[in-house]
């Protein structure tokens, strides 16, 4: 999984200094956007249901058909409805005819990408799967843009057609693995399995929406105040951090169904998954800081150099991310998902207040320290959070189990 996951980033990464190199700065600053707002539609699309059908196939793999295929009954019709509500105000815009082709395929593929498979297939642990079909599709990608610029097709349009081509091929594969797992048929949506996961994705969703103006909004806040040439810079920047929250979400796919098991808030496993995670993140910030000055070096052409400082930093906040990925597990296994929300709005007010005021005078600099100070923020409020609720949870101390169960 890992060695899947690695061959994806670098595919992406490889595919990213392409487009730097082969694209004008501001077409570059478009398909960026572009693929912030793509985030947004998956991330609404979803609707924070993804954890909440794990912890359900986990807890009652009995209704396996009728939970799965209510997800993405759900999933494929909220998904539509946000695509629709997107582009019907895009084709009134003043935009240029590429960038709404652009931003109007990616939201068109993300409809189709909201019902994603990879929830159903941690809960029964088969996350390689997914790594490694990701990384072939990341390949076959990266051919593909490889081609385009060996036979001067490279353009905004053929760039938008390359990345649908990708998530639409990748998800069909993906759902097809999971129906070997589950039966997935209409006639198994359920109503009373529709309002269990909503009920508990709801305060996820909210909470989601919030949180993700950080991650990856910081693209949309520099292009609106510093143009599309300064959004190429950011886009730089945020792919580094994206990139690097991508491969911690190997850590967490992997503790995840720990964490929503029997002994996921016992004190001995949560001791052995915070070293694990300071291990982990401590090779992957050397990896990340080494390849990303390296690329600098020898790569990225020199009207991006002043990118590099945000790059670096982008680390930084993903180390913060990943703190607060592993504390967001904690709080919906406790069924406590209804602090996400308020954590995310305090962390949202702070991250556009803090942009407003940095981005305006230190351009992708700036916005690249507020996105550092919001995971730090987020991260202490959850930690504190889970805290609270795992002490009133379980005031007499831990309970070592005698089954000779292991965490990881």
């Amino acid at each position: 999984m890992l060695a899947g996951k690695t061959v994806s980033q670098t595919c992406l990464v490889v595919v990213v200094l392409l487009l730097t190199r082969s694209l004008a700065p501001d077409h570059f600053g478009i398909l960026a956007t572009a693929l912030a707002v793509q985030g947004y539609v998956i991330l609404i699309g979803s609707a924070g249901m993804p954890a909440i059908v794990t912890r359900e196939l986990i807890r009652r793999p009995d209704n396996a058909s009728r939970i799965a295929s209510t997800y993405f009954a759900l999933a494929w019709a909220i998904g539509g409805m946000v695509a629709l509500t997107v582009c019907i105000p895009l084709a009134c815009f003043d935009l240029s005819t590429a960038e709404r082709f652009v931003l109007m395929t990616c939201v068109i593929a993300s409809a189709f990408a909201c019902g994603n498979a990879q929830p159903i297939l941690d809960a029964y642990q088969y996350q390689a799967v997914p790594a490694v079909l990701t990384a072939f599709a990341d390949a076959l990608m990266l051919i593909g843009a490889v081609l385009l610029i060996v036979y001067q097709q490279l353009t905004l349009y053929t760039c938008a057609l390359l990345f649908f081509s990708k998530w639409v091929a990748l998800n069909g594969c993906l759902i097809a693995i999971a129906g070997r797992f589950t039966d997935l048929r209409p006639r198994h949506v359920a109503a009373r399995e529709a309002s269990v996961i909503w009920k508990g994705a709801l305060p996820i969703l909210a909470a989601s929406i919030l949180y993700s103006f950080p991650n990856s909004g910081g693209v949309i806040i520099v292009r609106w105040l510093n143009g599309p040439t300064e959004a190429a810079a950011a886009g730089l920047a945020y792919q580094v951090f994206q990139a690097f929250a991508q491969v911690c979400l190997l850590f967490q796919q992997v503790i995840r169904p720990h964490v929503l098991g029997p002994y996921g808030q016992e004190s001995w496993f949560i001791k052995k998954a915070i070293a694990a995670l300071l291990v982990f993140l401590s090779i992957l910030v050397s990896v990340t800081i080494l390849f990303t000055w390296l690329t600098f070096r020898f790569v990225v052409p020199a009207h991006l150099s002043d990118a590099l400082p945000p790059c670096l930093l982008a680390t930084l906040a993903g180390v913060f991310l990943a703190f607060v990925h592993f504390h967001g597990a904690h709080t919906v296994a406790m069924h406590a998902e209804r602090y996400n929300a308020s954590i995310m709005l305090a962390t949202a007010a702070f991250f556009l207040a803090l942009s407003l005021a940095l981005v305006p005078y230190y351009r992708t600099l700036g916005q690249i320290v507020a996105l550092c100070a919001t995971q730090a923020v987020c991260f202490l409020m959850f930690a504190r959070v889970t805290t609270r609720l795992r002490a009133r949870n379980h005031p007499r101390g831990p309970v070592i189990p005698s089954d000779g169960a292991t965490c990881l």
